[in-house]
């Protein structure tokens, strides 16, 4: 969200606001090796980084939404109805 602030598409109240109701998650910490081998196909498939892939991938493996403020991502990951249901757009949260 930072990099919204940064670049005027999100206020710093509004992203401090979104950044209390991400607060609330609970943090699982997984290993990368764990997630590595999906991520690296969802990139290849998605062409997105596999660092933004190990996101969609611990959320795949976790079977939980993944909230994200990168519409270019949200964008990539329609092609696949699958991972694109998995993407939550951060626009969309409620404090």
């Amino acid at each position: 969200m930072w990099s919204k602030v940064l670049h005027g598409d999100l206020t710093a109240a509004d992203a401090t606001e979104r950044m209390t109701v991400l607060l609330r998650a609970p943090i699982i910490g997984t290993p990368i090796v764990d997630l590595m081998p999906r991520a690296f196909a969802i990139s290849l498939a998605q062409g997105v980084t596999v660092y933004d892939s190990l996101y969609v991938a611990l959320a795949e493996k976790l079977d939980i939404p993944m909230v994200t403020a990168d519409e270019r991502l949200i964008r990539r990951m329609s092609g696949d109805a699958t991972l694109a249901r998995r993407l939550v757009w951060v626009g969309s949260l409620t404090a």
